[in-house]
């Protein structure tokens, strides 16, 4: 069995100091007291920003509809001379493959409670009473980083999404570039 990193260690030390923790997969662990935690560890900064961004978007889904993700526990930056990281330490789901009833339950809350602007942060009110939509942090689709920010509408939120994912776009395809500004406009 291959050992905790120490920088885990610490984190999970924080949550409960007595217990004593076993890797049992490569970001699975298990305490002496039971418990069962998702860890895992990044060493440089671009890395910290993913990690960051998935660890606000798991707590502001978790916000909305609770029990529907894996419930963040710590989120700790790492002190790396020139350069960054961090650990993030969450509730550990078992993910097995999904039924058609499970499914449906799972789409059903998805639609209902994520996407309900009354329930979801997202659509934040300022003091003036009017709507905001976004996001505060940058988030990820993989390696592709999504700039996010606060709109007065929805379609601006999703336009300037949509504008920041083509702009990457620029020099390569001019196809997908045009129908991707057309997506943009609407």
């Amino acid at each position: 069995m291959a050992p905790i990193a120490p920088e885990i260690l610490t984190s999970l030390r924080s949550i409960d100091p007595s217990a004593t923790f076993t890797l049992s997969g490569s970001h699975r662990v298990t305490s002496s007291q039971n418990a069962v935690y998702f860890a895992k560890m990044c060493r440089t900064l671009n890395e910290r920003d993913q990690f960051f961004g998935e660890s606000e978007s798991l707590k502001a889904m978790n916000d909305v509809a609770p029990g529907i993700c894996p419930k963040v526990i710590r989120f700790d930056e790492l002190e790396i001379p020139n350069s960054g990281g961090a650990v993030m330490i969450s509730e550990y789901k078992d993910m097995g493959g999904l039924n058609s009833q499970v499914a449906q339950i799972l789409a059903k809350r998805l639609a209902l409670e994520m996407h309900d602007p009354e329930r979801s942060k997202q659509a934040t009110t300022k003091e003036d009473g009017t709507r905001q939509w976004g996001f505060h942090v940058p988030t990820y689709c993989g390696p592709t980083r999504i700039e996010n920010g606060w709109y007065d509408t929805w379609e601006e939120a999703y336009g300037a999404m949509i504008g920041g994912l083509v702009d990457k776009l620029e020099g390569t395809s001019s196809e997908v570039v045009k129908l991707g500004r057309e997506l943009q406009s609407k």
